[in-house]
């Protein structure tokens, strides 16, 4: 736990020790529970933080390696989003850049 920071996740739906993502928030800016899923295609926590001229949502997500996500449920998920909206995460793609003999397409 660190002092001053709320955390906020998402855990595999088997609750078992495995994938799961987070998102640490100083807790004095303004900000609530945004999207919270938890199944075995993908863990996903978003907060939306509140500032003086805007909102914006941070999201962290994990994909299983096992599942092979759709185009259809990546843009599920980023219609969740809203229009500002910083998403991380370990999405367990596929490509020849990071030395993978597959190529895999995530989004457009």
């Amino acid at each position: 736990r660190l002092k001053g920071y709320k955390c906020y996740h998402a855990i595999h739906s088997s609750n078992q020790a495995r994938g799961g993502s987070a998102v640490l928030i100083k807790e004095s800016l303004y900000h609530h529970e945004q999207v919270k899923i938890e199944t075995e295609a993908f863990q996903i926590c978003a907060i939306a933080i509140r500032t003086t001229s805007f909102m914006i949502i941070v999201a962290s997500i994990y994909c299983p390696p096992r599942h092979q996500t759709t185009y259809d449920e990546y843009m599920g998920i980023l219609s969740q989003l809203g229009n500002r909206f910083i998403l991380g995460g370990d999405f367990n793609a596929k490509n020849t850049l990071w030395g993978s003999r597959l190529l895999q397409k995530v989004v457009d």
